[in-house]
Protein backbone atom coordinates (compact mmCIF):
# COMPACT_ATOMS: atom_id res chain seq x y z
CA UNK A 1 0.00 0.00 0.00
CA UNK A 2 2.78 2.38 0.91
CA UNK A 3 4.73 1.64 -2.28
CA UNK A 4 1.69 2.23 -4.50
CA UNK A 5 0.83 5.44 -2.65
CA UNK A 6 4.37 6.79 -2.88
CA UNK A 7 4.72 5.83 -6.56
CA UNK A 8 1.39 7.47 -7.43
CA UNK A 9 2.35 10.64 -5.60
CA UNK A 10 5.83 10.74 -7.15
CA UNK A 11 4.38 10.27 -10.64
CA UNK A 12 2.09 13.23 -10.05
CA UNK A 13 4.59 15.56 -8.37
CA UNK A 14 3.17 15.13 -4.88
CA UNK A 15 4.51 13.87 -1.57
CA UNK A 16 2.94 11.71 1.08
CA UNK A 17 3.43 10.93 4.75
CA UNK A 18 2.25 7.35 5.03
CA UNK A 19 1.20 5.80 8.32
CA UNK A 20 -0.75 2.56 8.38
CA UNK A 21 -2.84 2.08 11.50
CA UNK A 22 -4.17 -1.42 12.01
CA UNK A 23 -7.35 -0.73 13.90
CA UNK A 24 -10.04 -3.31 13.22
CA UNK A 25 -9.40 -6.86 14.43
CA UNK A 26 -10.09 -9.89 12.27
CA UNK A 27 -13.56 -11.37 12.41
CA UNK A 28 -13.88 -14.92 13.63
CA UNK A 29 -17.19 -16.76 13.51
CA UNK A 30 -17.37 -19.13 16.44
CA UNK A 31 -18.14 -22.66 15.11
CA UNK A 32 -20.71 -23.42 17.82
CA UNK A 33 -22.52 -20.12 17.29
CA UNK A 34 -22.34 -20.58 13.52
CA UNK A 35 -23.93 -24.04 13.77
CA UNK A 36 -26.71 -22.55 15.92
CA UNK A 37 -27.43 -19.74 13.43
CA UNK A 38 -27.51 -22.20 10.52
CA UNK A 39 -29.90 -24.53 12.39
CA UNK A 40 -32.27 -21.68 13.28
CA UNK A 41 -32.16 -20.37 9.69
CA UNK A 42 -32.78 -23.84 8.23
CA UNK A 43 -35.82 -24.28 10.46
CA UNK A 44 -37.13 -20.80 9.73
CA UNK A 45 -36.64 -20.36 5.98
CA UNK A 46 -35.63 -23.84 4.81
CA UNK A 47 -32.15 -25.13 4.10
CA UNK A 48 -32.58 -24.37 0.37
CA UNK A 49 -32.60 -20.67 1.32
CA UNK A 50 -29.54 -20.78 3.58
CA UNK A 51 -26.32 -20.07 1.74
CA UNK A 52 -22.90 -20.55 3.28
CA UNK A 53 -20.70 -17.71 2.13
CA UNK A 54 -17.07 -17.91 1.22
CA UNK A 55 -14.44 -16.35 3.50
CA UNK A 56 -13.71 -12.75 2.61
CA UNK A 57 -11.15 -10.11 3.44
CA UNK A 58 -13.65 -7.38 4.30
CA UNK A 59 -13.44 -5.34 7.45
CA UNK A 60 -16.30 -5.14 9.90
CA UNK A 61 -16.45 -3.39 13.25
CA UNK A 62 -18.57 -6.29 14.57
CA UNK A 63 -15.16 -7.87 15.24
CA UNK A 64 -14.80 -5.56 18.25
CA UNK A 65 -17.85 -7.25 19.82
CA UNK A 66 -16.35 -10.64 19.04
CA UNK A 67 -13.25 -9.71 21.00
CA UNK A 68 -15.49 -9.58 24.08
CA UNK A 69 -17.90 -12.49 23.44
CA UNK A 70 -18.12 -15.32 20.94
CA UNK A 71 -20.48 -14.70 18.07
CA UNK A 72 -21.21 -15.08 14.40
CA UNK A 73 -21.56 -12.43 11.76
CA UNK A 74 -24.14 -13.33 9.16
CA UNK A 75 -26.06 -11.53 6.49
CA UNK A 76 -29.69 -11.73 5.49
CA UNK A 77 -31.23 -11.34 2.08
CA UNK A 78 -33.93 -9.36 0.39
CA UNK A 79 -33.39 -10.43 -3.22
CA UNK A 80 -36.44 -10.56 -5.45
CA UNK A 81 -36.09 -10.79 -9.22
CA UNK A 82 -39.75 -9.80 -9.72
CA UNK A 83 -39.03 -6.26 -8.46
CA UNK A 84 -35.47 -6.13 -9.86
CA UNK A 85 -33.94 -6.37 -6.38
CA UNK A 86 -30.96 -8.29 -7.73
CA UNK A 87 -27.98 -5.97 -7.34
CA UNK A 88 -25.36 -6.23 -4.56
CA UNK A 89 -24.76 -3.69 -1.81
CA UNK A 90 -22.97 -0.51 -2.92
CA UNK A 91 -24.31 -0.91 -6.48
CA UNK A 92 -26.14 2.19 -7.75
CA UNK A 93 -29.21 0.07 -8.56
CA UNK A 94 -29.24 -1.75 -5.20
CA UNK A 95 -32.74 -2.41 -3.93
CA UNK A 96 -34.24 -4.82 -1.44
CA UNK A 97 -37.62 -6.47 -1.09
CA UNK A 98 -38.73 -4.89 2.17
CA UNK A 99 -41.14 -7.77 2.81
CA UNK A 100 -38.03 -9.76 3.76
CA UNK A 101 -37.79 -7.69 6.95
CA UNK A 102 -40.52 -9.84 8.50
CA UNK A 103 -38.43 -12.99 8.05
CA UNK A 104 -35.31 -11.15 9.18
CA UNK A 105 -37.09 -10.09 12.36
CA UNK A 106 -38.23 -13.67 12.94
CA UNK A 107 -34.63 -14.81 12.53
CA UNK A 108 -33.30 -12.48 15.21
CA UNK A 109 -36.19 -13.19 17.57
CA UNK A 110 -35.69 -16.94 17.10
CA UNK A 111 -31.99 -16.63 17.89
CA UNK A 112 -32.75 -14.70 21.08
CA UNK A 113 -35.51 -17.07 22.19
CA UNK A 114 -33.39 -20.19 21.83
Amino acid sequence: MENVTRATCTANGATVDFEYIKDCPSMYNDPIETKHVVEVANNLVGSENVITGIPMMGSEDFAFYQKEISGVYFTVGGRNEEINAIYPHHHPKFNVDERAMIEIGKMFISLVME
